[in-house]
């Protein structure tokens, strides 16, 4: 759902070959330039064949939380020096 796709999704697949695509696992990766190293391999633990290897949900929320506090002080961090540079006075028209 993150990729807006189905990861076992591709074209002219049988419902034979989509079967044996769960069974192996063959799926694509989430694309590591718009999606966080922590979020790729929780997503990961999430698509383990076997059911006891896959995370439980308080897990899942924990993890989560813990990437969405990271994003917010990396949105702060950011939004600060944003901020902090647009109070400088180099505004091209020269100092007053």
């Amino acid at each position: 759902m993150a990729a807006l796709r189905s990861p076992f999704f591709k074209e002219n697949v049988t419902l034979l070959g989509l079967c044996k695509r769960f069974d192996e696992l063959d799926y694509a990766p989430l694309p590591s330039k718009l999606y966080s190293l922590d979020f790729r391999g929780l997503v990961s633990h999430c698509l383990t064949l076997e059911p006891k290897g896959r995370p439980v949900i308080a897990e899942v929320t924990q993890l989560s939380m813990t990437m969405y506090n990271k994003f917010l002080n990396e949105s702060s961090t950011s939004s600060t020096l944003t901020s902090t540079d647009s109070n400088t006075s180099d505004s091209g028209f020269g100092s007053a």
